[in-house]
């Protein structure tokens, strides 16, 4: 019974969605990848001489290539088995177009609605911890005071719970040197607190219907304001009187803009490997729907590229990854049915409130590997995070997992300044290691067979960053609530 369901299912996905729609959603395109042999040169050749378009390289996988068909053919099979024997040629997958969501906030909540299970955070209920933040460093940036997430005191943050960020900046760690892209809807770069750090090297259009393009400018509007949010979590310029501050604020950051309609798995690879020796971090805000119902996770080529990105990518080191675990908590979603989120080669990131307690929208399951702190309790009163909007101008209400991982790929940007030869893998070691309970009283720890506590809401830790550097040869002393301290790498970590 269960394979018959299993074969039914199957063929009802072979019949869907067997074109994908075009960059504006108005004229249908067949897009095909193609593998084969020869460079850009050749395929432009394979494409003229079967009346296809050449768009694109498939990013940086080698001999795959993006071609599209606009005509339309009564007998499409035997056109793709002519395609597929063509002299050069491997394979030829035709795409087929699917949705992936923006982790957009959540609504705000009502708290007149809420319900017995759940229950206003108070002063008894948070959790004392050292604090060492240095409360004398100050920015002149008109909403610093409201980013409680950065500094633990003043009016909007009681609870001694921060980031820890401080320490890190006034030993001159603020990100240099680091690349930063945010593949989203699109970044607007001529924010006033985004212009300064805005990479075009970073950057790449995939709706584009002109051409290719460096330009990351999304749709003008609030619907597409979600990758500005998220690029200035991690670089809003400090010092500028404006708006607020990034936790990397002298990191390079830059856009991908690929979630404005309907995308193909060739597009998510393309964006995933895009200029993979230059980018150090990669920031997704976005996966299937957190609706409790749906399954999905990267597709054949999205797997490659994550594979060939933390192999390969940063000159061998590995490109870093970062992925929001998702909202769906509310909809009893379980954020293992995320195969994003699963990778054993992206960082999952959820989020927890202002004292280290999950977040009602939060998700639980094992691949999240660590949390940061975004707020978001029932009755809080603290704003939600500071970021960039679309035009000039920025907001003060950005809750969620989105806003969790921008801020964990800032935590690691300020690392990658420290120790620029951090791989992937040492990155991820860096988190489980050092990694410590945020809220002991939460049921549910357990001690793995590798001697770790781990949680299926926290999985380790939250982010945060310690201060007491070791620069020779050791890594930041960054955590995410979880500490970094100092560790020193010498060991050759197994490959996967």
């Amino acid at each position: 019974m269960f394979s018959t369901i299993v074969l039914v299912f199957g063929c009802l996905l072979q019949r869907k969605l067997v074109t994908t729609e075009g960059h504006h959603g108005t004229n249908r395109h067949v897009f095909y990848a193609v593998q084969m042999d020869g460079n850009t040169r050749a395929a432009r050749a394979l494409a003229k001489q079967h009346g296809l378009e050449f768009i694109q390289r498939v990013g940086s996988l080698e001999g795959l290539y993006t071609l599209r068909d606009s005509r339309g053919r009564p007998d499409r099979a035997t056109f793709e088995d002519r395609l597929a024997a063509a002299e050069g040629v491997h394979w030829v997958q035709r795409q087929h177009s699917h949705y992936r969501n923006k982790r957009i906030p959540v609504a705000r909540w009502d708290h007149s609605a809420a319900n017995s299970s759940q229950r206003t955070e108070s002063e008894s209920d948070r959790q004392p911890e050292e604090n060492t933040s240095d409360q004398s460093l100050t920015f002149n940036d008109p909403l610093w005071p409201m980013q409680w997430e950065l500094f633990a005191q003043g009016e909007y943050n009681s609870s001694g719970v921060d980031l820890n960020v401080m320490p890190v900046w006034r030993n001159n760690i603020t990100g240099n040197g680091v690349v930063v892209s945010i593949i989203d809807d699109g970044v607007d770069h001529t924010n006033k607190d985004l212009k300064k750090n805005f990479e075009a090297l970073a950057s790449f259009d995939l709706r584009a219907s002109h051409g290719l393009s460096h330009d990351p400018m999304p749709v003008r509007n609030q619907e597409n304001s979600h990758g500005t949010h998220c690029a200035g979590e991690v670089a809003m310029e400090a010092n500028n009187s404006y708006c607020g501050v990034g936790i990397a604020f002298n990191a390079r950051i830059g856009g991908i803009r690929l979630l404005d309609g309907s995308v193909t798995d060739a597009m998510e690879a393309t964006a995933l490997t895009f200029n993979i020796h230059f980018i150090d971090i990669y920031v997704c805000s976005w996966g299937p729907r957190d609706d409790g119902a749906e399954m999905d996770g990267p597709h054949s080529l999205t797997e490659r590229a994550l594979r060939l990105g933390t192999h390969k990518g940063r000159s061998g080191k590995g490109s870093i990854f970062v992925w929001a675990a998702g909202n769906g908590g509310m909809q009893h979603d379980h954020c293992g049915a995320d195969g994003y989120v699963n990778s054993i080669y992206n960082i999952a990131i959820g989020a927890v409130t202002q004292s280290g307690k999950p977040t009602y929208f939060g998700e639980p399951c094992p691949g999240v590997m660590a949390v940061t702190l975004t707020g978001a309790s029932v009755g809080g009163s603290l704003p939600l995070v500071t970021v960039t909007n679309i035009g000039d101008g920025c907001v003060t209400y950005f809750p969620g997992t989105s806003s969790a991982a921008p801020i964990a790929a800032g935590i690691l940007a300020l690392a990658l300044e420290v120790n620029p030869e951090l791989t992937w893998r040492d990155v991820q070691h860096l988190i489980a290691r050092t990694a410590k309970i945020p809220n002991p009283e939460e049921p549910g720890w357990s001690l793995n067979a590798a001697g770790y506590h781990v949680h299926h809401r926290y999985c380790d830790t939250p982010m945060s960053i310690q201060n007491g550097f070791e620069h020779n040869h050791m890594v930041s002393p960054l955590s995410l609530h979880l500490t970094l301290s100092a560790v020193k790498l010498t060991t050759k970590l197994p490959d996967v």
